[in-house]
């Protein structure tokens, strides 16, 4: 699919949601900052659902632009990026977000962790050190090697 690809004639600006592997829909991201001791908004920002300018790690560093004192930092998994977590570092905030889910493997098996990707040229190598390309839908192939 497009990246930019138009899904509604009415809306222009909806893009396709994945909050889930098997839930998907179609609309935006709602980004919240919220003072967690009294339940009050302090910001907030509605964003295309997909692109690297909408992600959540992106959207929140603009959220927290406002702050001029460091603050502790909660957040879902989803805005977990290591470049995320840098910034919060450099910016001297507390960082309290949830990490991402560890994949379980099978007895014996391996994780994504064992395996070394390289997004630039969209190659994964296993720890036997062959390497594949990774198909436009995510995917990585390694059949019986």
């Amino acid at each position: 699919m497009a990246p930019d690809r138009v899904i509604s004639t009415v809306d222009p600006d909806s893009r396709h949601v994945h909050t889930t592997v098997s839930h998907r829909q179609d609309g935006f991201k709602a980004h919240v900052a919220v003072e967690p001791d009294s339940g009050i908004i302090t910001d907030c920002a509605l964003t295309k659902a997909a692109g690297a300018d909408n992600h959540e790690a992106a959207v929140a560093l603009q959220l927290l632009d406002g702050e001029v004192e460091p603050v502790t930092v909660l957040a879902d998994s989803a805005y977990g990026s290591g470049e995320f977590r840098a910034e919060l570092a450099e910016r001297g905030h507390t960082d309290r977000v949830k990490p991402a889910p560890v994949s379980r493997g099978l007895s014996g098996g391996l994780t994504v962790d064992d395996f070394t990707v390289d997004h630039a040229v969209r190659t994964a190598t296993c720890p036997n050190g062959l390497t594949r390309k990774i198909t436009r839908a995510g995917w990585v192939t390694f059949g019986a090697a």
